[in-house]
């Protein structure tokens, strides 16, 4: 709602195909690639971390390939909503990404 989008916000929304992609492949070591070295993913209330191997375990331990990514996304400054299903139902996305430098994600959280 405030105009078009930057070009590091255009860079977020494309860097969003590769993530959804890394997730449904189960590949935690690109996905991981993705975050910052303390990059955080935050499920339901339960936090796995880039920096103690949590993040690529749960990916690589589980099958994401009914993953469904839904767009638009909404996009205010270095902060991104959209919405997914997983079996068992919607859920909403909330990513924070660094604000320059390489784009990397700080944290995404998932919550019902």
């Amino acid at each position: 709602g405030e105009g078009e989008l930057t070009e590091r916000q255009l860079d977020m929304v494309e860097f969003m195909d590769d993530y959804v992609d890394a997730w449904q492949r189960g590949d935690g070591e690109a996905l991981v690639a993705m975050y910052t070295p303390s990059g955080r993913f935050v499920s339901m209330g339960t936090t796995y971390r880039v920096d103690d191997g949590s993040l690529a375990d749960l990916i690589n331990g589980d099958d994401w390939s009914s993953l469904n990514s839904y767009e638009p996304y909404l996009v205010r400054g270095n902060e991104m909503l959209s919405f997914h299903s997983f079996p068992g139902g919607i859920y909403m996305n909330s990513f924070k990404f660094t604000g320059d430098g390489e784009l990397l994600l700080l944290r995404h959280t998932v919550t019902d």
